[in-house]
């Protein structure tokens, strides 16, 4: 059995044997689910949704799964915990492989706010149901607004130039649990990451701006952007090469990433002003 399968298919029995109050569905959203090679994967992202998330709840859910990560690690790989909502990737370490367990919790009804979002509609067309009900029902029939699509756009472009990033995260205030927002300053590492991801992330939500269908697969959206932008395809392809040095510690100069980060701009502006057109 391929290994990545194998992890998986053990994480979805555990997953289901927790004890949480309310839980209406569970579901293995980003790149886990279409990985075949353990050496790609570190981080597993997990939508989880609720009745109505409480104080309890919250915590109860990080408890089970702080259990769980303990239960699956081991000398050569050590599960970890996040359930901030942005662009956290695990810091690697040279002693153990670290899979970080990334936990988006919410409720039904945060979730149908935040389903006309270019973002949150990857989780709901793209997951593999672990358990309870299927996102795209608990969202409901929405359609992405030219306008959505131009916000994540946007907020790609502000990601790329800026050191900086918001984070959602819940705090707990007079037994309520309420979402907040911070900025926070990336490390040298996490900005370098994100030039790439931003980059990456703009072509994808400009090809689903035409052919909402498509997956965020590396061979399937490098055949899309030769036919949607041909000569943008060099870009999207040195990306997906960076992204990969990147993830496997391989060295990457700073010259390279500033050329890139420069493209990456000028490459998003007129994605931009492309859809506006439309």
């Amino acid at each position: 059995m391929n290994e990545v399968k194998k992890i998986r298919d053990n994480l979805f029995r555990q997953i289901k044997k927790l004890k949480i109050q309310d839980l209406v569905s569970v579901s293995l959203v980003g790149s886990f689910q279409y990985a075949n090679k353990i050496e790609s994967v570190s981080d597993v992202d997990l939508v989880i949704i609720v009745k109505e998330l409480t104080p309890i709840v919250f915590n109860q859910i990080n408890s089970e799964f702080n259990d769980l990560a303990k239960m699956l690690s081991s000398k050569s790989t050590k599960y970890i915990v996040e359930n901030r909502i942005g662009p956290f990737k695990p810091k690697a370490s040279k002693y153990y492989k670290i899979m970080q367990l990334h936990l988006i919790i919410l409720d039904v009804d945060i979730l149908k706010s935040i389903s006309m979002k270019a973002s949150t509609l990857d989780w709901i067309k793209f997951n593999i149901l672990i358990f309870g009900k299927k996102l795209s029902t608990l969202a409901g029939k929405n359609r992405l607004t030219k306008e959505a699509f131009l916000r994540d756009l946007e907020v790609c472009l502000s990601n790329l130039v800026s050191k900086t990033t918001y984070t959602k995260f819940f705090k707990i205030q007079d037994d309520k649990i309420i979402l907040d927002k911070k900025q926070i300053k990336l490390s040298d590492e996490e900005y370098n990451e994100g030039i790439v991801y931003n980059i990456i992330i703009s072509f994808l939500n400009y090809i689903r701006y035409f052919k909402p269908s498509t997956v965020k697969d590396k061979e399937v959206m490098l055949s899309q952007t030769k036919k949607l932008l041909p000569e943008h395809y060099k870009l999207l392809k040195k990306s997906f090469e960076i992204k990969d040095n990147l993830k496997n510690s391989k060295k990457v100069s700073k010259k390279e990433l500033e050329s890139l980060k420069q493209e990456g701009k000028e490459f998003i502006e007129e994605l931009i002003n492309r859809i506006k057109s439309t």
